[in-house]
């Protein structure tokens, strides 16, 4: 029986499961870097879309509930009450980072949260601590090399397909893609997650619904937007009560160098709570809030197929788009099913599986990489424009625009002032 095509994917977190996952099926080995030493319980909460959904129903073995359903959207006044005509009938599945992430490590090679195997495949290798370097191509072997740090030292594995999954801030992206940009937006999001247990009683009927409250100034620099949503608590707990809320909020900082530092400076010395009021229930049961620079990467302009198609870029790795869009893991099952639906049982795929020599090898990758470019390559670069644009569109309204129900606030954008918003509250606790 003739060795399994090869294939590397540069980045562990969830885009490298989903497009690794999908390798695996169509019959390669498949071997995951990831840079980290080792992944904790991220807990960040991600929405589950449309294709994310598709992904989980054709290849999650388990078929584990990894989801807490929202009841639709609601928008918020100062008080914490439903603005008029606001409410919208737009049910959502929420869930958690590490949920997915451990649903898809046991579905790629096992790995599971409580350290039992899961439905993995043997042909699947997950590596930790591997920093992904370069990748060379070979035009007489028609072999692809990937260089790789670990504990110090530089490793090479040959391969016969690469997939670059390293994150919106892909090194080798800005090596390969050099067009493509990343530039700050303009704003920050302060963001946590708070156990349900420990928040106010008379809150908790609300937390049901997907809440939003944003307020502005006229000229719009001072716009503000906060939004709460349940997640799975820990260890994936969707128990009424022992789940997370997860807080996000929103503000502009004129100076990209400047906005981390002084926004860490909010957190640390004035305290976040502090900055959104002395009563704040959820930010005072957030045990580790975080910070994050809001940034627009650009679509790509040239191809995302390199090396002779030996290399593919997929998930955040082609656009990273702003949070507003909740669709950042959706652009990797995307990419993944795209892939899927593309390559199985294609004539390509088989012509290349069979290849014995490096000329039909040639000849099968000229194939494939046509296959690539017309049925791969269009739609990611497709779907990352629309994200480019809509992540834009929302965040640059929410923050710099006026939204259709947003409460005005005499508010300095922040820089230099440490302007505070008033105090009041939403559905969840927290300050507006």
């Amino acid at each position: 029986m003739a060795s399994p095509l090869r294939a590397v994917v540069i980045g562990g977190s969830l885009g490298g499961l989903l497009t690794g996952i999908v390798l695996i099926h169509l019959g390669f080995a498949v071997t995951i870097l990831e840079r980290s030493e080792e992944l904790h319980d991220a807990g960040a909460g991600i929405v589950l879309g449309g294709d994310l959904l598709e992904f989980l129903r054709t290849f999650d073995a388990d078929q584990t509930n990894l989801a807490v359903e929202s009841k639709g959207r609601v928008y918020l006044d100062r008080r914490g009450d439903l603005i008029p005509g606001s409410q919208e009938d737009r049910r959502q599945l929420m869930s958690s980072w590490d949920s997915l992430y451990f649903a898809l490590r046991s579905n790629f090679d096992g790995g599971r949260r409580d350290g039992t195997r899961g439905p993995g495949h043997d042909l699947a290798e997950y590596k930790l601590g591997c920093v992904g370097q370069d990748i060379t191509f070979d035009s007489e072997t028609e072999e692809v090399t990937v260089t790789y740090s670990q504990a110090g030292s530089s490793h090479a594995l040959a391969t016969d397909l690469v997939v670059v999954a390293d994150g919106a801030s892909s090194s080798l992206r800005k090596k390969y893609v050099p067009n493509v940009k990343r530039t700050y937006a303009g704003y920050l999001g302060f963001r946590g997650l708070a156990k349900e247990s420990e928040l106010p009683e008379e809150s908790r009927g609300l937390f049901d619904w997907f809440s939003f409250f944003h307020s502005g100034t006229n000229d719009g620099k001072g716009n503000t937007q906060v939004l709460t949503y349940l997640i799975p608590g820990e260890g994936g707990n969707l128990t009424p009560g022992e789940r997370n809320l997860n807080w996000v909020w929103y503000e502009n900082y004129r100076n990209s160098g400047a906005a981390i530092t002084e926004g860490r400076n909010t957190m640390e010395e004035e305290d976040l709570g502090d900055m959104l009021t002395d009563k704040d229930a959820v930010v005072r049961a957030t045990p580790k809030p975080f910070i994050q620079a809001i940034s627009d990467t650009s679509p790509p302009l040239s191809t995302l197929v390199f090396s002779h198609a030996r290399t593919i870029f997929c998930g955040d790795a082609v656009v990273g788009p702003r949070p507003h869009t909740a669709a950042s893991t959706n652009q990797g099952a995307l990419h993944a099913l795209t892939l899927f639906y593309l390559l199985h049982d294609s004539a390509e795929l088989a012509s290349l599986q069979a290849s014995s020599s490096p000329a039909e090898r040639r000849t099968s990758f000229a194939a494939l990489k046509e296959l690539l470019r017309e049925g791969w390559e269009k739609k990611a670069a497709q779907y990352a424009r629309m994200l480019y644009a809509s992540g834009k569109e929302m965040g640059d309204r929410s923050q710099f625009g006026t939204h259709p129900f947003s409460v005005d606030k005499p508010v300095e954008v922040r820089g230099k002032e440490t302007s505070r918003p008033p105090h009041g509250r939403t559905l969840s606790g927290v300050a507006l």
